[in-house]
């Protein structure tokens, strides 16, 4: 699938020979081979250590359960609620929030780590877990070859277009200066929600990988 749209404009830089701004996009679709998933522990205390202690002991025992899911980032911060009595805001306790991001071609190794994730849940109103849909994307490797095969398909556009322009403006026209910008297509991610069902593994969505191509072209009488 291509989608192509062209603005072109001219410059004249003498009386013999002048210049053209072109640009398009070429674009490809690919089917993506692995998903990708985000997911977060959250955990209240009274107390900031508390809060630490458990983060560490989740991102320790984390590290020995494979390489699909890293991360391990944490934050802690203070938590308040509005007293009445004294019309003021009182330090209620500490959340810290620990999140991981996975990436994997089979599912079971996901629910795998999930599993480990949803063990460390001992009271269900200090503890929470938070996943995000799982979603296909495209590996870096596919990535990259798709956008070399893009830049290869505008390189050898640009001989044409210069052709093209040779032809109607009656002039010889040849590639002067070329710059590309790569795009992908996006997926708004969803809000995250509690886990509490099994994974389901979404239908795969092909991937639109796109390159601009903004060409400046030189032409001489």
């Amino acid at each position: 699938m291509k989608k192509i749209f062209i603005l072109a404009a001219v410059f004249t830089i003498s009386m013999f020979a002048f210049e053209v701004e072109d640009r398009k996009k070429f674009t490809l679709r690919a089917a993506p081979t692995q998903m990708s998933a985000g997911l977060s522990f959250v955990v209240s205390r009274t107390s900031q250590i508390a809060v630490k202690t458990v983060l560490d002991n989740i991102l320790k025992e984390a590290k020995t359960k494979g390489g699909a899911c890293k991360g391990g980032e944490y934050y802690i911060y203070p938590t308040n609620e509005y007293d009445q009595n004294s019309k003021k805001s009182v330090r209620k306790g500490y959340e810290g929030n620990i999140r991981f991001e996975c990436r994997f071609a089979d599912v079971s190794v996901y629910d795998g780590f999930l599993e480990f994730i949803n063990s460390q849940v001992k009271n269900k109103d200090t503890e929470k877990v938070y996943i995000n849909p799982i979603l296909w994307e495209l590996s870096d490797e596919e990535r990259e070859s798709l956008g070399e095969r893009l830049k290869v398909t505008a390189l050898e556009y640009t001989s044409r277009r210069a052709a093209e322009l040779s032809r109607a403006t009656k002039s010889a026209c040849e590639l002067k200066k070329i710059s590309l910008e790569s795009s992908e297509s996006e997926y708004r991610q969803p809000l995250m929600r509690t886990q509490t069902t099994q994974t389901q593994t979404p239908i795969p969505q092909a991937k639109d990988v796109s390159i601009a191509a903004n060409m400046l072209f030189e032409c001489k009488k």
